[in-house]
């Protein structure tokens, strides 16, 4: 399993990322995730950056009109609404699991992006 899915896993299994710090969030995930996240600890630093961009835009919008896109800076020319990466569906794997950590929202919908998100990586 690669990284991204391997950490939306441990997050929809009762994990959570804690906020202390908001330029750097820290991971709290049971035992049984902690050795093979560490060995995709650049997929997980990748979607933890993603995350404290998505949030920081998040909060700069509260009791503004509407919400925000949540996107990387950059060109975003086609694919991915985030980040403009190669997708099937509105966000590449690592945006939505990462606009699921800023809105620290683990529950079934992160849990869905990990079974239906095919092999190219897509996700809703």
């Amino acid at each position: 399993m690669d990284g991204v899915s391997l950490l939306a896993r441990a997050l929809a299994d009762g994990g959570a990322v804690t906020w202390d710090d908001p330029a750097r969030p820290r991971l709290r995930i049971a035992t049984q995730y902690v050795a093979d996240l560490r060995a995709h600890a650049e997929d997980v630093r990748d979607v933890l950056s993603r995350a404290v961009t998505f949030r920081a835009q998040f909060a700069a919008s509260v009791g503004g009109p509407g919400i925000p896109l949540l996107t990387l800076p950059g060109d975003h020319d086609g694919g991915c609404w985030s980040c403009g990466g190669p997708c099937a569906r509105w966000r590449c794997l690592p945006c939505a699991v990462a606009v699921h950590v800023a809105l620290d929202s683990y529950g079934a919908g992160l849990a869905a992006l990990v079974v239906s998100a095919p092999a190219s990586q897509s996700a809703a």
